[in-house]
């Protein structure tokens, strides 16, 4: 019989062609074929690498000291028109500095803090900071040697802060004690959406860190959930 000649075609409609033909079949790879082919490497999506700021504390005595920040987040909690409250800083360096660095913000000792090297398009740089009044919850652990630095976690006790903003973080939040207005887990995108529509979430400047400041009170979470559910937006 005579060779009779094929036309290569598109791969998205050889498939259709050859789902739907009778005279063409494929037939599976041989053992050999196999062993041939060339290997496959899947390379997995790295996390961008972090950079590190800096936070520089200074006081009227005219001491100062630095520590790296790889992490910072700048607020005003709803006062005045600037971001300058510090809401969560993670802090890197020698013990003395990041004990003094602690201590500095949970008291009321007067110091001045200052932003310098972040490289971030919604951080200021040489930016004065301001502490929380609320204060703040301080986590501190040494790294594993050989590095003799401690890490420290500063995050204002601001009830209306999420350190991390996702759909699940405002579900812990409305399911709080402070809401009694029944809602289903599965609202949380739209009802999301709807806050940050009306301003109730918003998303404070922040370095290599993803916080929101919550707004949003028991009347307008009511008005929310009723607007959602006469527009068909919501669904029980």
């Amino acid at each position: 019989m005579p060779h009779r000649r094929t036309t290569p075609i598109p791969i998205t409609k050889g498939i259709i062609k050859t789902m739907n033909s009778t005279a063409t079949q494929l037939e599976p790879p041989t053992v050999a074929a196999v062993a041939d082919a060339p290997d496959i490497h899947i390379h997995e999506p790295s996390e961008p690498e972090r950079t590190l700021g800096k936070l520089t504390f200074s006081n009227r005595n005219h001491s100062r000291f630095t520590v790296q920040c790889d992490a910072l987040a700048l607020s005003n909690f709803g006062y005045g028109s600037y971001n300058s409250t510090l809401a969560i800083a993670s802090l890197i360096g020698p013990a003395t500095s990041v004990k003094a660095a602690a201590a500095i913000l949970n008291t009321n000792l007067s110091a001045e803090i200052r932003t310098s090297d972040f490289n971030c398009e919604t951080m200021c740089n040489s930016y004065r900071v301001e502490r929380s009044d609320a204060g703040y919850r301080v986590y501190r652990h040494r790294l594993p040697l050989p590095f003799a630095i401690w890490h420290c976690l500063a995050v204002a006790k601001d009830s209306r802060l999420i350190p991390h903003m996702s759909d699940e973080a405002l579900w812990m939040k409305l399911k709080s004690d402070a809401f009694t207005t029944p809602i289903l887990r599965g609202w949380m995108p739209w009802l999301r959406w709807a806050m940050e529509r009306e301003n109730l979430l918003r998303y404070p400047p922040a370095f290599q860190c993803s916080p929101a400041v919550f707004y949003c009170d028991q009347s307008a979470l009511d008005n929310l959930v009723s607007d959602g559910l006469r527009e068909g937006n919501l669904t029980i």
